[in-house]
């Protein structure tokens, strides 16, 4: 299944969306997010895209995303959306999408705490919808760089959410830019943030 779909869903009647990619860049494969949502940094910018398209600001919050809940606050989103590595029992560079409900259990990784308690207390705190697209890592070695699979899956993750967020509500996203996408995250896929997906 493609996370477009699910994407341009959620999206709908978004207003302000933040970006937050996560993830420790000295640990090879877990950098994707942070490579994912700087490269959309670049293209996106701040402000409107697009007559009727949503405000976008992206954070760049590492390992410790908690350290940047109190900003992603004060940008007051109608929609937060975080991009991270995570073991979903694919293939190296499958890319999955997760509600919030699904990203439960302990923290197993270099996060202090699990993106879940984040997400958990924007949604509280500013009353916004959240998810979280994640993508398969190969290694997680200390000071190794992203595996190819994982660097293509990246840059083509932040192709497709800056794509969907230059489409006002209810325009499709282009076909195309996904990579390779994991049909559904399985159960306890919890190595590197901790979720229990279900069907």
């Amino acid at each position: 299944m493609s996370i477009e779909a699910p994407l341009r869903g959620w999206l709908a009647g978004a207003t302000r969306v933040a970006v937050v990619g996560v993830g420790q860049e000295l640990a090879g494969d877990d950098a994707a997010g942070m490579v994912a949502a700087r490269r959309l940094a670049l293209s996106v910018g701040r402000g409107r895209q697009r007559p009727g398209s949503p405000e976008v600001r992206v954070f760049l919050a590492g390992p410790v995303p908690e350290n940047f809940a109190g900003q992603v606050e004060r940008f007051r989103p109608s929609h937060c959306l975080v991009l991270d590595a995570g073991e979903l029992g694919q293939p190296p560079g499958a890319i999955a999408w997760l509600e919030a409900d699904e990203c439960e259990g302990p923290s197993l990784s270099s996060h202090r705490l699990p993106v879940a308690w984040f997400l958990r207390y924007l949604s509280l705190a500013c009353g916004c919808r959240t998810a979280v697209i994640a993508i398969q890592p190969r290694q997680l070695s200390v000071y190794d760089g992203l595996s190819p699979e994982v660097a293509e899956a990246a840059l083509a993750l932040a192709r497709l959410v800056r794509t969907a967020l230059r489409q006002p509500a209810g325009h499709g996203v282009g076909q195309g830019d996904a990579g390779q996408v994991a049909p559904r995250a399985p159960p306890s896929c919890s190595r590197t943030w901790g979720c229990s997906a279900t069907s």
